[in-house]
Protein backbone atom coordinates (compact mmCIF):
# COMPACT_ATOMS: atom_id res chain seq x y z
CA UNK A 1 0.00 0.00 0.00
CA UNK A 2 1.32 3.74 -0.79
CA UNK A 3 1.06 6.55 0.96
CA UNK A 4 -0.97 9.61 0.50
CA UNK A 5 0.00 11.85 -2.97
CA UNK A 6 2.18 14.90 -2.16
CA UNK A 7 0.43 17.59 -3.29
CA UNK A 8 2.88 20.42 -4.81
CA UNK A 9 3.53 23.37 -2.07
CA UNK A 10 2.28 25.52 -5.24
CA UNK A 11 -1.13 24.36 -4.96
CA UNK A 12 -1.44 24.89 -1.29
CA UNK A 13 -0.65 28.39 -1.94
CA UNK A 14 -3.02 28.64 -5.07
CA UNK A 15 -5.60 27.35 -2.92
CA UNK A 16 -4.87 29.58 -0.09
CA UNK A 17 -4.86 32.67 -2.17
CA UNK A 18 -8.59 31.87 -3.55
CA UNK A 19 -9.41 31.27 0.23
CA UNK A 20 -7.83 34.52 0.89
CA UNK A 21 -9.58 36.34 -2.15
CA UNK A 22 -12.76 35.07 -1.92
CA UNK A 23 -13.04 36.30 2.24
CA UNK A 24 -11.93 39.41 0.79
CA UNK A 25 -14.67 39.73 -1.42
CA UNK A 26 -17.04 39.18 2.10
CA UNK A 27 -15.87 42.28 4.14
CA UNK A 28 -18.01 45.61 3.74
CA UNK A 29 -14.61 47.34 5.73
CA UNK A 30 -12.14 48.52 2.94
CA UNK A 31 -9.29 48.17 4.82
CA UNK A 32 -10.13 44.88 5.72
CA UNK A 33 -10.76 43.63 2.08
CA UNK A 34 -7.80 45.14 1.02
CA UNK A 35 -5.48 43.52 3.87
CA UNK A 36 -6.82 39.99 2.61
CA UNK A 37 -6.73 40.66 -1.09
CA UNK A 38 -3.36 41.72 -0.44
CA UNK A 39 -2.28 38.76 1.51
CA UNK A 40 -3.71 37.10 -1.79
CA UNK A 41 -1.92 38.25 -3.64
CA UNK A 42 1.38 37.11 -1.48
CA UNK A 43 0.33 33.83 -1.75
CA UNK A 44 -0.14 34.41 -5.80
CA UNK A 45 3.16 35.03 -5.96
CA UNK A 46 4.82 32.43 -3.39
CA UNK A 47 2.76 29.91 -6.02
CA UNK A 48 4.53 31.09 -8.86
CA UNK A 49 7.73 30.95 -6.99
CA UNK A 50 7.06 27.17 -5.42
CA UNK A 51 5.86 26.24 -8.87
CA UNK A 52 9.42 27.30 -10.56
CA UNK A 53 11.55 25.52 -7.84
CA UNK A 54 9.50 22.62 -8.50
CA UNK A 55 9.91 22.60 -11.89
CA UNK A 56 13.85 22.79 -11.23
CA UNK A 57 13.48 20.29 -9.09
CA UNK A 58 11.53 18.14 -11.79
CA UNK A 59 14.31 18.64 -14.28
CA UNK A 60 17.09 17.85 -12.20
CA UNK A 61 15.47 14.66 -10.81
CA UNK A 62 15.15 13.87 -14.61
CA UNK A 63 18.75 14.12 -15.02
CA UNK A 64 18.79 17.24 -17.13
CA UNK A 65 21.69 19.88 -16.60
CA UNK A 66 20.42 23.13 -18.31
CA UNK A 67 16.79 23.98 -18.65
CA UNK A 68 14.76 25.92 -21.28
CA UNK A 69 15.02 29.44 -20.46
CA UNK A 70 19.13 28.98 -19.40
CA UNK A 71 21.26 31.63 -21.94
CA UNK A 72 23.06 28.49 -23.62
CA UNK A 73 20.40 25.90 -23.43
CA UNK A 74 20.88 23.40 -26.57
CA UNK A 75 18.72 20.24 -26.62
CA UNK A 76 20.68 17.00 -25.75
CA UNK A 77 20.02 13.81 -27.57
CA UNK A 78 21.90 11.69 -24.75
CA UNK A 79 21.75 11.58 -20.68
CA UNK A 80 25.09 13.72 -19.96
CA UNK A 81 23.35 16.84 -20.39
CA UNK A 82 22.89 19.91 -23.43
CA UNK A 83 25.82 20.42 -25.42
CA UNK A 84 27.15 24.17 -25.05
CA UNK A 85 27.96 26.76 -28.25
Amino acid sequence: MTGPAKVPISEVFRGRAEEFRANGCNYKGHETREILLRVAADYDRMAKQAALFELREFYRDAGIVSQPGDEKFVPSDDRRGPRRR
